[in-house]
């Protein structure tokens, strides 16, 4: 159901948004809270909140949500942080240009980050196992990362730095110029970097699957005894 500010049920929210357009709408529905604003805002103290889908040209941060497990936010050019969410476990943010800072978000396990200009370095996600970081053209490092099993990071030309994925089993990382080797993946399966500026693959021994066409740096792959196709 789609109510307009004007219905009383949302009297209680308002406080949180100091200006309010007369078309813009709150969707709530038990815990799932959608909201499309135009106003000056920041999205904090919401305390019940567990689902958020947000898309607001005028938020610059997101934090202090102690019952959020999933956010989604798209086009919020002038956010640049989101921090301080400690039930998170689903996280998807697209095309905020100025977003450089993700922090304490302990339980984050799917991480969609593609399409942000400002992020450097992705770390310090301790339970993540999924991540998307693709076409993040100033990204340059993906580290210390012990619980990740899959990563999708394509179309990320500053990307030259991967290390600390002890659990990582399967990476897309085509059309990544800087990325000069994939090195001391153990229990890596399924590597596909074509169109990458990869010199060097070695130290994968359980390596099963392996696309590289148009590796034009590419010159030496460590022995792959359980490679399949």
């Amino acid at each position: 159901m789609i109510y307009s500010f004007q219905n009383t049920i949302f009297q209680p929210l308002l406080r949180f948004f100091p200006i309010v357009q007369k078309n813009e709408i709150f969707r709530l529905q038990r815990n799932i809270f959608q909201m499309c604003i135009c106003a000056y805002c920041t999205a904090e103290n919401l305390n019940e909140v567990e689902y958020l889908d947000i898309s607001c040209k005028k938020v610059r941060r997101i934090s202090s949500l102690p019952k959020l497990k999933r956010l989604v936010c798209k086009n919020c050019p002038n956010l640049v942080e989101i921090s301080n969410l400690p039930e998170l476990e689903n996280l998807t943010v697209n095309f905020c240009k100025k977003l450089s800072s993700i922090h304490s978000l302990s339980k984050v396990k799917f991480a969609d980050v593609s399409n942000n200009e400002a992020i450097t370095i992705i770390q310090n996600f301790p339970e993540l196992e999924t991540l998307w970081c693709s076409y993040c053209p100033n990204l340059t490092h993906i580290v210390a990362l012990p619980s990740v099993k899959d990563i999708e990071s394509q179309i990320c030309d500053k990307l030259y730095h991967i290390a600390g994925l002890p659990e990582l089993r399967k990476i897309m990382c085509g059309s990544c110029s800087q990325l000069k080797e994939i090195y001391n993946f153990p229990k890596l399966e399924v590597l596909r970097c074509e169109l990458s500026g990869i010199g060097l693959i070695k130290a994968v021994p359980n390596l099963q699957k392996l696309v590289s066409s148009h590796c034009k740096s590419l010159a030496w792959i460590d022995k792959l005894p359980n490679l399949k196709e």
